[in-house]
Order: structure tokens, then sequence, then C-alpha cells
């Protein structure tokens, strides 16, 4: 299992929205039109921290969880 707290989020522009995702390897689509992802130089995607964080060290949190178990999470 991966634990979502490890990887970084990445953002891209496409179908003229903000996408935010996890990496994916061969991941070549956007999810919205289907269509083969290409960048220029400009549009790059950013990779950001993960903004998931564990609630048991920071002050204030709120919990995601599953009806079906942490395994369902990640």
């Amino acid at each position: 299992m991966i634990h979502l707290m490890e990887n970084t989020l990445i953002r891209y522009t496409h179908c003229g929205r903000n996408m935010y995702s996890f990496p994916c390897p061969g991941q070549l689509q956007c999810p919205v039109c289907q269509q083969s992802l290409r960048f220029g130089l400009l549009d790059a995607p950013v990779a950001l921290p993960c903004p998931f964080r564990s609630g048991h060290t920071v002050p204030c949190a709120f919990l995601i969880a599953s009806a079906h178990g942490p395994s369902h999470l990640g």
C-alpha cells in the first residue's frame, strides 16, 4: 500500500482547468477529455508537497476515512 503522506501532488492545467493528481507512471491522458497530455516548457506540471498529513502530528486536522477500512484509502 502506498502511503498518501509520502507522495507529492502534481498540478497541471488542461481543458482550461487546474488538475491535481498523484503521479502515476504511464498516465498520459487527461481525465476529463481523454486526450494525450502534452506540455510545453511554460505549462509543464509542477510537483507540490502532499497536503495530507498524519492527524497525530499536527495541532488541528480534518479526518478522512473509509467505511471499508484504511486499506481503501491508498
